[in-house]
């Protein structure tokens, strides 16, 4: 099971979204820059500040829309944890969960699936 991707963002802000979400599945997001998530979503970077107050802003959105998803589709709200096997088979669960715990900050969402992803 994987995260949602068959359909096309409709928005440059919904293409923001998803380069988040993917960039931070490949790396920490410390390491990740406006023009590095405009390039990714395919938008010009003024966009990034356009919608966000910074690229931070953004990845912040990111991991709360993507943590969500995943408590909501993958752990049925919260109750079960995370198939290990799912996680491991999908960059953008695992990578993304791994990058951000790493990175160490203390997001809701985060610590709720550290927990049940044993990190």
């Amino acid at each position: 099971m994987s995260a949602p991707t068959a359909d096309p963002p409709s928005t440059s802000r919904d293409a923001l979204i998803e380069a988040a979400i993917t960039l931070m599945s490949r790396r920490s997001p410390s390491t990740i820059s406006g023009r590095d998530l405009a390039a990714e979503a395919g938008v010009n970077y003024g966009l990034v500040h356009y919608y966000f107050e910074s690229a931070r802003d953004l990845m912040a959105e990111a991991r709360r829309l993507h943590g969500d998803w995943i408590v909501e589709n993958l752990m049925d709200g919260g109750t079960r944890p995370v198939d290990p096997e799912a996680a491991l088979a999908d960059r953008r669960i695992f990578g993304f969960t791994a990058h951000v715990a790493l990175e160490g900050r203390s997001e809701e969402h985060t610590s709720e699936l550290q927990s049940h992803l044993n990190l």
